[in-house]
């Protein structure tokens, strides 16, 4: 193959994890290159030697025995804060009892607190079978009433009363909605309740499923920037894996355990972080389609996070586009 400055491969399972495994299994052949993939597969860069090729090219899988979990829910059940007990806020730590919205963001729901009784009769959260279901759905007469007059109801979760860390790897296994206006997402905001830095792990619009959105923000020039990758995907039909790995240097982010994007540390992301998970409405997917009227669905398989054995990690518990290549 002809490999450019610009270009990258991902290469899904054949264990090479890091860089240095990569040049391990090259060989020069005259004037190429070849790649020894094991199995009778390889790939032959043509006209290319091993300085001509960058790490930053190669986008590798997770190596999980550096990792260490830290926090694991399975959703079996929803662990709901109540006083000092319990995993998941429903609202937002700064938000009223009723709930709340983000409206800078153009979002058109709002987040439903199912402890708060004027609107309990509407709770996007649902489990069954081990999988944790947030329902955006539209409001109706009575509801709009109690909720500012948003047109959607939805759900948010987040640990900021239970659960935050500094670096680690963090990962939800996930089957996103594909209706026009969703917008789904798992990030991580810091704990002391600055803004930014902000790490999406990932963001999607329903009705683009195969780009996976993920977004580091940093105030560390004394302004608001905003590194943003869309990353073109094959499919995200079903349960995928979305994660992000977090260290004092780097920012790398993972679909299905392969290396998709990265991004340099900003020097205002180093306290710990916790995390969130949200189905909104609108914002950046735009207004629902006429789909929306059933409503839609961001369905949780699990959320993990790990410390990195060769990192120092500390753990709070109070209580430019890419194209899929291989």
């Amino acid at each position: 193959v002809d490999f450019g400055t610009d270009d990258i491969v991902r290469l899904n399972s054949y264990g090479l994890s890091r860089f240095d495994h990569v040049v391990s299994h090259l060989t020069q052949e005259g004037a190429n290159l070849r790649l020894d993939l094991g199995g009778g597969e390889s790939i032959v860069f043509a006209n290319k030697t091993v300085a001509d090729l960058r790490a930053d090219q190669f986008q590798l899988t997770l190596d999980r025995s550096a990792l260490t979990l830290t926090f694991a829910d399975e959703f079996n059940s929803l662990s709901l804060r109540n006083g000092d007990q319990g995993i998941w806020d429903a609202k937002f730590w700064w938000a009223p009892e009723k709930g709340s919205t983000l409206p800078g963001n153009g979002e058109l729901q709002w987040y439903i607190n199912p402890s708060y009784s004027a609107t309990s009769a509407v709770n996007p959260f649902s489990v069954q079978n081990g999988v944790l279901t947030i329902t955006a759905a539209p409001a109706s007469d009575a509801i709009q009433s109690q909720i500012n007059g948003y047109d959607y109801t939805s759900g948010l979760l987040n640990t900021h009363s239970s659960f935050a860390q500094t670096y680690g790897y963090f990962e939800m296994r996930a089957d996103m909605p594909t209706e026009q206006g969703a917008w789904p997402a798992f990030w991580l905001l810091p704990e002391d309740g600055s803004w930014p830095p902000e790490l999406d792990v990932v963001e999607m619009r329903g009705q683009d499923p195969n780009t996976v959105n993920v977004t580091v923000h940093s105030n560390e020039t004394g302004s608001r920037t905003s590194d943003w990758t869309p990353v073109k995907v094959p499919s995200t039909d079903g349960f995928h894996t979305y994660g992000v790995l977090w260290n004092e240097d780097q920012i790398v982010w993972y679909f299905d355990d392969v290396a998709v994007a990265h991004a340099d540390t900003p020097a205002d992301m180093h306290d710990p972080m916790y995390m969130l998970v949200n189905l909104a409405v609108g914002g950046t997917a735009g207004a629902p389609g006429a789909g929306f009227a059933d409503g839609a669905q961001m369905k949780i398989d699990y959320i993990h996070a790990y410390s990195l054995d060769d990192a120092p990690a500390t753990a709070s518990a109070q209580s430019a586009a890419t194209d899929w290549h291989i």
